[in-house]
């Protein structure tokens, strides 16, 4: 994250303010440049969620192919079933 400092420094009270602000249709430039700030916040949570999604599908898969070739390197007594 570029911006780890603005994250920290953006209070509940500011974002209701803020708000409020676009509520009333008051904007102002301060209020545009935390509209920017907030947004890009969300943006990197947005791609973090996608990166940790397609790590766990990652880890998902590998534990599948996993206890595949385990099943398939073991193959169960004859006349028992396999486990499950």
């Amino acid at each position: 994250m570029k911006n780890n400092d603005d994250i920290t420094t953006t209070g509940a009270a500011e974002i209701k303010r803020l708000i409020n602000h676009v509520n009333q249709g008051k904007l102002d430039q301060g209020d545009a440049l935390l509209i920017e700030k907030l947004l890009n916040i969300l943006l990197t949570i947005v791609s973090l969620l996608g990166e940790l999604s397609a790590s766990c599908l990652d880890l998902l898969m590998i534990k599948i192919q996993t206890a595949r070739r385990k099943l398939s390197s073991n193959p169960p007594p004859k006349g028992t079933r396999p486990s499950r």
